[in-house]
């Protein structure tokens, strides 16, 4: 396969940033640290600032699978995916002027303690188990996605490239917490929109403009932002991508671990509030500038190069587009790659964090309890904080060797992960924060049929696959209809895609 690979400035580059935010996120966690208590670990003793906490929160939810999968999503498929910003916007106000307020006041340490408060312990556990299975399974797409992307940029093997970035982030996560995590985090979401920034303002001026870039996608169809229609077969309509969307980000804003416990890391509600409204602002910007890139590449690439057989999967178009555009920028290209790897490492630390949490404070801790009559020590609670960290950090890094099987495409991986279980969790949540006539009982079976249902649709859409073509691509003046059946290229990646009716 015909590819440009990263220059030794770039190489520099990328390790200086990888190393830099690292070790100054390592750095600011011990700086006038007062303990290393699990709380300290955990929650950065409820000292934080809210913007970077409102930063570690965009870059959680703006992970690499969304960097990588969201320009191929429009580069092959078009933009009707955009309703998702729209509903990401009605949930945010619901998480700061509802479900911060409620957790904070409960001065919880894990999300699904609220869960026993309201329900049961055994509501608590299930939710908490279910929640962390997934956030496994989401871990290993994510650490893969920015894997794949340098392995198609450099001579570095995959496996290599996995290994490398799951131990970075386990490493500082092991060390210095919660607080470590979010000033990691703030350094590389600078670095991711300084990147994406480049990437984009660049492969524009290339093109002619972003006047020219948007009339290329215009007349190839790439600018349809709704299609109405009811029918549950297309691929993506405005109902599929709002409603889905919207039940999908009340499970990430609800009951995520990784959101929630930044929550609780700042002094006082009011400025945990505030993060989440600049982080949704920020957030709406950032998913509309992934869009563009998006177009830019479609616009850019006057022979597409998965006709050209130059990428063999659609999530390497960014990478690919980084090397083409960019390539000939000593350094440029290392900053932007360290831009994709920040938000694998930004997501892979903060799980890894919330993992370690949520076992020490809805499993160990009530476990040690009813044995021993008596708290854990706070000695003991530590050691096991940082020994959880390293243990999911290697199950993590794992389970991504399998990622590549798991589905086809990072963005519908992802999205499928978070899907089956999210909507459930969200559902359980809901109820406690709006029913209150929902007894313990009612909740859980409520959960479990839930995950039934969605476990037999999302499995019969990986076996029972739909085939969703592409739109045409281009061929200089011409432009070329994949046929859904043509032996040159491999089913799975971009000719035929897994179909969900519910996302």
């Amino acid at each position: 396969m015909d590819r440009a690979e990263l220059q030794w400035a770039d190489y520099l580059v990328f390790v200086l940033s990888l190393v830099f935010t690292a070790g100054f996120g390592l750095f600011l966690s011990f700086y006038k640290r007062k303990n290393s208590s699990s709380e300290e670990l955990l929650l950065a003793s409820r000292s934080m600032h809210f913007l970077p906490v409102c930063l570690s929160l965009l870059a959680s939810l703006l992970n690499a699978s969304m960097i990588l999968g969201v320009p191929a999503e429009i580069h092959f498929y078009g933009a009707q995916a955009i309703p998702v910003v729209i509903s990401f916007n009605f949930v945010s106000p619901l998480a700061a002027f509802v479900v911060v307020p409620t957790f904070y006041n409960m001065k919880l340490t894990s999300a699904y303690e609220y869960l026993e408060k309201r329900y049961s312990y055994v509501v608590r556990v299930t939710g908490s188990f279910l929640f962390s299975i997934s956030l496994l399974l989401f871990l290993a797409v994510v650490l893969y996605g920015p894997a794949l992307a340098f392995s198609q940029v450099t001579s570095l093997s995959l496996p290599v490239a996995v290994v490398v970035t799951g131990i970075i982030c386990t490493i500082y996560t092991m060390l210095g917490g919660i607080k470590a995590v979010i000033w990691t985090d703030t350094i590389q979401m600078i670095i991711m929109i300084i990147g994406l920034i480049v990437l984009a303002g660049v492969g524009s001026s290339k093109v002619g403009g972003f006047g020219a870039v948007w009339q290329i996608a215009k007349d190839h169809n790439r600018v349809s932002f709704f299609e109405w229609s009811l029918d549950p077969r297309i691929r993506q309509t405005f109902w599929s991508s709002f409603f889905g969307s919207w039940v999908t980000y009340c499970g990430v804003f609800f009951s995520n671990q990784m959101m929630i416990q930044r929550y609780m890391t700042v002094s006082n509600v009011r400025d945990a509030q505030i993060s989440i409204i600049l982080m949704m602002f920020f957030a709406s910007i950032l998913i509309v500038l992934v869009v563009i890139l998006g177009w830019i590449s479609f616009a850019f690439y006057e022979f597409d190069p998965l006709l050209q057989k130059r990428m063999t999967k659609a999530d390497q178009i960014v990478p690919l587009l980084l090397m083409d555009i960019l390539g000939d920028q000593n350094g440029l290209p290392g900053l932007i790659m360290a831009a994709i790897f920040a938000a694998a490492l930004s997501s892979v630390s903060s799980a890894v964090n919330s993992l370690a949490a949520l076992t020490l404070e809805d499993f160990i801790k009530p476990l040690y309890l009813k044995l021993y009559k008596r708290d854990l020590s706070e000695r003991m609670g530590t050691r096991l904080t940082i020994g959880f960290a390293f243990l999911f950090g290697a199950i993590t890094i794992g389970l991504s060797f399998a990622a590549e099987y798991m589905a086809d495409r990072l963005i519908e991986a992802t999205g499928m992960i978070w899907s089956l279980v999210g909507g459930p969790l969200a559902g359980v949540f809901i109820m406690g924060f709006f029913f209150p006539w929902v007894n313990s009982a009612g909740a859980l079976s409520g959960m479990l049929i839930s995950l039934v249902l969605s476990l037999w649709l999302g499995i019969g859409g990986i076996v029972y696959k739909i085939t969703a073509p592409v739109l045409p691509l281009r061929m200089g003046n011409m432009t070329y209809t994949i046929p859904t059946q043509d032996p040159s290229f491999r089913p799975g990646y971009v000719i035929e895609t897994t179909h969900r009716h519910w996302r």
